[in-house]
């Protein structure tokens, strides 16, 4: 299974996750090590003063070759994963990650340390699951791996009604509970997105 591990540069515990889920035998993306020998991406390599921008320098920043290939890098390696570990504390990149992973139909569980102090968000409910045992991470993913997903059939056949397709989890056809009719998983219209264009 591919990984990605959504964290902080400040995380102590990054490492470390990424190490078990390796051993575990899945492919994880390390932000911190993306190819061997590569460091990873960082603002000072753009200005030395990075942390005394104004919005507008950081606009410009944004766009700067350096910033967009970090950035596509990171979202390329999102965008091939098939779930995503948010290893907390971690910041606004990490959880906009995560996001964006949840909304595109990945599973997202969230790792809290013992002894990681946090303020409780409600949003938090959107993931699917949340523990400080990194063992509970690897059953986690162990049974979303025995879970199919295909894209329902008012997707595959391409039928966009007036209603289909506007909820993060198409409900166009199949039962309630979020399964079509033959029990397979609906694919969220994110995923699907993802996959007739090829990414």
């Amino acid at each position: 299974m591919k990984i990605y591990v959504a964290s902080s540069w400040r995380n102590d515990h990054q490492q470390s996750v990424v190490g078990v889920l390796q051993s575990a035998g899945h492919d994880v993306y390390d932000f911190k090590h993306p190819t061997q020998g590569d460091a990873g991406f960082h603002w000072s390599e753009i200005d030395p003063n990075w942390q005394k921008w104004t919005t507008q320098q950081y606009r410009d920043a944004l766009r700067h070759e350096y910033a967009q290939f970090g950035f596509n890098r990171d979202f390329d390696a999102m965008k091939k994963c098939d779930a995503c570990v948010l290893v907390l504390p971690c910041g606004r990149s990490a959880h906009l990650e995560a996001g964006w992973m949840k909304g595109a139909g990945r599973k997202v569980y969230a790792y809290i340390p013992d002894g990681c102090t946090i303020e409780p968000e409600l949003m938090y409910g959107l993931l699917d699951g949340i523990t400080s045992d990194i063992k509970e991470i690897i059953a986690m993913l162990k049974e979303s791996e025995a879970k199919p997903m295909e894209v329902c059939r008012c997707l595959q056949n391409d039928r966009h009604g007036e209603s289909a397709c506007r909820d993060a989890v198409c409900n166009w056809t199949g039962s309630p509970d979020g399964h079509n009719d033959d029990g397979t998983v609906k694919m969220p219209f994110g995923e699907w997105l993802l996959a007739k264009a090829g990414k």
